[in-house]
């Protein structure tokens, strides 16, 4: 098995996290829907600055 370099830690790092961010929304949207609105306009604009 391969040792992974640095870079393709990277990679991982950089594809998983949005991944991870929108799986996390969606948990802590259904389980809490208070602060729904703060946190989803939060989030949306940091996708948009990051632009996916």
């Amino acid at each position: 098995m391969p040792q992974l370099s640095p870079i393709n830690w990277l990679l991982i790092l950089f594809t998983m996290w949005p991944m991870m961010l929108m799986m996390m929304n969606f948990i802590y949207f259904n389980k809490y829907s208070q602060p729904y609105t703060i946190k989803k306009s939060f989030f949306l604009n940091h996708l948009k600055n990051w632009k996916w």
